[in-house]
């Protein structure tokens, strides 16, 4: 593939899907470096989108690849790619508050508010944006 390979024998770089998530269409591949000694680093739990808005501009734009660890578990202060009761999936950063309710921040926040008291049941989290591909911060 042409791709740098680490020397150490553990690292191996592959092609993960871009996909449109209202389609389901692969769009194209990336390259994805991942270790071969950890299992939960396997090629098979990520994928990749567009941001298709600026709600956490300056670190994902409108156009930047976030790449995602399929993941349906919820870790406190992480970032998801989530769906709001079968919405359109957003990238928000997920705050339980000690009532057990749900806030929702992006990081764009004087276009992108706070969305508070949801409850997780309203919530299906699709994955956890664990990489960006950011071409917009200093263009």
């Amino acid at each position: 593939m042409g791709y740098d390979v680490s020397m150490d024998g553990r690292t191996k770089i592959t092609e993960i899907d871009v996909i449109n998530l209202s389609t389901n269409e692969i769009l194209q591949k990336i390259p994805y470096s991942y270790r071969t000694d950890i299992a939960e680093d396997d090629p098979k739990n990520y994928f990749a989108i567009y941001a298709s808005d600026s709600s956490m501009a300056p670190l994902l734009d409108v156009g930047d690849i976030a790449i995602i660890k399929k993941y349906n578990d919820f870790s406190n202060g992480k970032t998801y790619l989530l769906k709001i009761k079968n919405g359109n999936p957003i990238i928000r950063k997920v705050i339980k508050s000690d009532n057990g309710n749900v806030e929702l921040q992006a990081m764009n926040m004087w276009n992108f508010p706070t969305q508070y008291d949801f409850n997780f049941e309203d919530l299906e989290i699709l994955g956890e944006v664990v990489k960006v591909e950011n071409n917009s911060a200093f263009k």
